[in-house]
Order: structure tokens, then sequence, then C-alpha cells
């Protein structure tokens, strides 16, 4: 476990720190990766799996440790634009089985949470999923939801409504 929370750690820093280095490309240059360090969840449930680069003529159903497709041209920025646009092909993976299970397409995605701050990774989601992504001013909705819901539950607010009320905005004077 330990060792998964050191990697997911270093990826987000990798996300965050090396945005930038990511956006120096405008493709991966053919290198591809599938992030399942601990395992290839929603929608395959192939905890087995585990994260490997491949190139798109060697991608079978079988999971190893394997670096392939890397030449002497890739550069850590393909590498960095690999790795965030596997989260978002993820992301896409998800909401193509959501859509295979209910026939509702979605018209667009709301977003929220840490990888929501780069616009990079929000640019490269909407063109994979071909559909506007919404991301709200305030991107840490989820831990808002939770202490509004507890401050609801402690009796801060009586109701939902309350609480969205007690939330104002303020303008300048001027």
């Amino acid at each position: 476990m330990f060792c998964s929370v050191v990697i997911i750690g270093i990826v987000y820093d990798l996300i965050y720190q090396q945005g930038v280095l990511a956006a120096k490309v405008n493709d991966t240059a053919g290198v591809y990766f599938v992030p399942a360090f601990t395992g290839l969840f929603a929608p395959h449930w192939r905890s087995d799996a585990r994260g490997y680069f491949f190139t798109m003529e060697y991608l079978t159903t079988q999971f190893s440790s394997v670096i392939v497709g890397l030449t002497q041209y890739t550069t850590a920025a393909h590498i960095a634009r690999a790795l965030l646009e596997a989260v978002c092909m993820q992301t896409r993976e998800v909401l193509d089985a959501m859509r295979a299970d209910s026939g509702t397409t979605l018209k667009s995605l709301k977003v929220d949470g840490g990888m929501s701050a780069s616009d990079l990774v929000m640019q490269i989601q909407a063109d994979v999923l071909g559909i506007p992504v919404i991301r709200p001013a305030q991107l840490e909705t989820t831990s808002l939801g939770a202490a509004i819901v507890a401050g609801i539950a402690v009796g801060v607010w009586p109701n939902l409504q309350s609480a969205v009320n007690a939330f104002g905005i303020y303008y300048p004077n001027y």
C-alpha cells in the first residue's frame, strides 16, 4: 500500500509540476501509458494489471511490467503528455461504459478536484470526450459538499437550501 501511495504521489507531482513540460508537445509521439499501478479498475476490473508503456501495434489484453515504444526521440514531455492523456482516456472508458449501460449520452462533463486545476488536462479531456468540460471556480467541491452535509447533520444549517444561502457573494463598493 505504501508503494502505491508513493507512486501516486509521484504521478500527481508529475501532473502538477510538470504540466508545463507536457504542454511543450502537441502529442505523445506514439507513446501510450496505462495507469494501472495497483490494477486496472472501472470498467475493466483487472486487479492483476500493472502500468506500462506501449505502442498501439503492441496493445493486447496482456498486462505486464514492460516499457516499449520509446525511441531515442522520445522526450520527458512526450511521457508526461502520455500520462495526462491516459487519465483522460480512463475517464472516457468509464463514461462509454455508463452510456452503454444507461443509453444516456452526456452533453457536458462537470469536473472538480486536483487534476481539474490543469488547463491542459481539461482541454485534453474535452478533446477526448468531444463535449464541453465545465470546471467550477471552487475546485474542491467534493470537500465543500462534505462540509455542508456535516454542517446540516450537526445543526449548523437546518437544511440544504439554508446552507446554500449561507454562501454569499461580495462585490467591491466602488
